[in-house]
This record gives structure tokens, C-alpha cells and sequence, in this order.
């Protein structure tokens, strides 16, 4: 799902900054695409993405290392950490097939009339990309065991509404907020927009949607329903709501891990925050309608920031967004696409493509069917 992500986003991204479509009041030069707000709000938010899934897929190998090198020694037991790893590969794989899928898409339709050639290369992609969904797991069926593992956790730890304020460890720390109490981060002005203030909100948002689930659970059984039909009837809205929040939430968490932890130059080490405020607060503002069903946010204040603060990274990383790409860019000849060439002569790709494509200059065998026959 990674390198699809990547190709998609380097087509989309190499298009946008080469095609060049209207201008200020019809006058002067055009603009190239990548300038347009909406250009940017469609594809920047999901670079922010590739990056913060990166750092999420080397921890999981990092850690189904240490599961395989747990298991060759006989008296060591990694039965939690084969859980948790488990439940967090439950969640990360649908949520990062679904987001690969919706980018794809999204890449081939900001590619506007040429995104849908068979050169541009946007529709083969497409095609690899929508079978992840269901390929070794259904999306819907992972994410009940991701949402399972939280449900159990809670039970095991947690007493009452709200948390004793005790850490809970585990071997991968993917919970260790599970048992915190419910404490709002205020929302106000742009200086309360950081990493740690999103990762709170998301704990809190874990939290609530534990018992969420574990109350709608019950009501059902309370109502009459057996185990297994409780079950299937709180999961929209509820448990698998659950289930990619608390993914989302670890990716992040382990992004900013990443960028505090590692030696970088400054000018670097701010692009890669503001790609992971970018990802959380766009990633966040999915889940705005349960921060107020929950009480969490009682006016519109906190929206309009998320909503300014996604637009304002997606404006300051737009310089930047080509270098980034080009950061992890494969060869041309992987990338195959006419649209996303290295060398940005998008029109000269396209005719040759054109040009070189066979029977393209020749008149087609089935043409006396098309014109029809006379009947006379």
C-alpha cells in the first residue's frame, strides 16, 4: 500500500507542478496547479501521510523482529507483545489501504483529463490498489480485532468512567493512556496547535470510544440480542470508529517520537513537524462530530482552528512538497507514467506516447462495423 501511495503522489505531484492553468484576473502568466488551494488540500495532506506511515511500518518490523527473536528462546515469553503487535497490525492495515485507495483516487481525478489515459499509469495503480481492501483481511474484519484488544484492556484496567491516572505498560506502549483521566486541551489560538496537544485529544478520543462501544454492546444485550448480533450492531460508530482511532493515534505518536528523538538540522526538523501537525489535525478533523457528542468541544472555535491550521501547513509545506516527493521517488521505470517523468516534459511524453502507441495512425480493423451496413 506504501509504494502505491508513493507512486500515486508522485505522479499527482510532478503533474501539478509542471501543467499551468489560468492566471490572476485572466492576465499575464498562468499559474501552475499546485498553486490552487484546492490542488493542495487534495494531495498535501496525504504526503503528510506517507511520511508518518514510513515511521509507523519501521516500528511494526522492528518489533516483529524482536517477536521472532523471543520465539528461538525457549524461556521467554512474548505472548503480549504478539497480541498488541497484532492489534495494531488489525488497525494499521485497513487504515492505510483505505487511505491509499481514497489518495489513488483522489491523484487521478487532480490529474484532471489526463489522469484517466492509460499512460499516465494512474488507472493500472487504481486497479493494484482497490484489491488491498479485502487481500489477507478484510478491512472490517481486521479492524474488530483491533477494537476487541482495546475492549479487553480497558476491562482489565480501567474502573469506572474515568481513569485512576495510572500508566498502563505494555511492550509496544500503544495504551499507556488508556487509564488516564479525561482532561480537554483548549483549543484557542494558533499556539495551541501542537503534537502533544493532538495526542491528547486523540487519547481522549480513545477513551471515549472504549466506552462507547462497550455501552452500546450492552444496551443491545440488555435489549434482547444475543452475544453475536451485540456484537456486529455496535461496530458503526462505535468499535471500528475505535479501532482507527487508536491506529491513528499510535502512528502519530510515533512520528513525533522520531522527530524528537533523531539528530536533524533545523529547517528539517520544522518540515517534518509541520507534516506531522498536518497529518493529525487533517486526520483529526474526521472525528470533530464525536468530540461533540462527547461534550469534548462545546463551541466552534476549536473547528475553525483545526480547519485554519490544515489549510495554513498545506500553504507553508507547498514550496517544499516537490523535494519531499522527490525524497523517495523510485526510477521512471518503475514510476511508468508519462504524467509523473522526472524530467517534467509532460507534453512531450504524451505525444510520444501517443506517437508510438500501436494502430494509432492506422484505421481500425472493426471500422466497417462502426460504420454499419447498408441496408439497401
Amino acid at each position: 500500500a506504501w509504494a502505491n501511495l508513493l507512486k500515486a503522489l508522485l505522479i499527482a505531484i510532478r503533474y501539478s507542478a509542471v501543467r499551468k492553468q489560468f492566471g490572476e484576473d485572466g492576465r499575464g502568466q498562468e499559474m501552475s496547479i499546485i498553486e490552487y488551494q484546492t490542488q493542495q488540500v487534495r494531495i498535501i495532506p496525504y504526503v503528510a501521510a506517507l511520511f508518518v506511515y514510513k515511521v509507523s511500518l519501521w516500528t511494526s518490523t522492528h518489533a516483529l523482529g524482536k517477536i521472532y527473536e523471543t520465539l528461538e528462546q525457549p524461556d521467554d515469553d512474548c505472548s503480549e507483545l504478539i497480541t498488541e503487535w497484532h492489534a495494531l497490525m488489525s488497525g494499521l492495515k485497513p487504515l492505510m489501504t483505505w487511505l491509499t485507495v481514497a489518495a489513488v483516487q483522489e491523484c487521478r481525478e487532480a490529474c484532471g483529463g489526463h489522469g484517466y489515459l492509460y499512460a499516465a499509469g494512474l488507472a493500472e495503480l487504481k486497479a493494484d490498489t482497490d484489491s488491498l481492501v479485502t487481500l489477507e483481511g478484510d478491512n472490517n474484519v481486521l479492524s474488530q480485532q483491533a477494537s476487541k484488544f482495546l475492549i479487553f484492556m480497558h476491562k482489565t484496567h480501567c474502573t469506572g468512567d474515568n481513569g485512576s491516572g495510572s500508566k498502563v505498560e505494555t511492550p509496544m506502549n500503544s495504551i499507556h493512556y488508556i487509564n488516564e483521566p479525561d482532561e480537554k486541551v483548549t483549543l484557542k489560538t494558533k499556539q495551541d496547535i501542537s503534537v502533544p496537544n493532538f495526542l491528547s485529544i486523540y487519547s481522549f478520543l480513545v477513551r471515549y470510544l472504549v466506552r462507547k462501544s462497550i455501552s452500546t454492546y450492552e444496551s443491545k444485550l440488555r435489549n434482547g440480542l444475543d452475544k453475536f448480533s451485540a456484537h456486529n450492531e455496535s461496530q458503526v460508530f462505535a468499535a471500528r470508529t475505535l479501532a482507527l482511532v487508536y491506529t491513528e493515534r499510535y502512528v502519530i505518536e510515533q512520528y513525533w517520537l522520531h522527530i524528537t528523538t533523531s539528530r536533524m538540522s533545523p529547517p528539517v526538523k520544522l518540515v517534518m513537524t509541520e507534516l506531522c501537525l498536518l497529518y493529525s489535525a487533517w486526520s483529526l478533523e474526521k472525528y470533530v462530530p464525536y468530540l461533540y457528542e462527547s461534550g469534548y468541544f462545546t463551541e466552534g472555535q476549536p473547528v475553525k482552528l483545526i480547519q485554519d491550521t490544515i489549510l495554513r501547513l498545506c500553504r507553508h509545506l507547498k514550496p517544499n512538497i516537490v523535494s519531499l516527493i522527490e525524497v523517495e521517488a523510485p526510477p521512471d521505470s518503475i514510476v511508468d507514467s508519462v504524467l509523473g517523468s522526472s524530467t517534467g516534459a509532460v507534453y512531450k511524453q504524451l505525444q510520444a506516447a501517443f506517437n508510438g502507441y500501436p494502430g494509432n495512425f492506422e484505421q481500425d480493423e472493426e471500422w466497417g462495423e462502426m460504420l454499419g451496413k447498408s441496408h439497401l
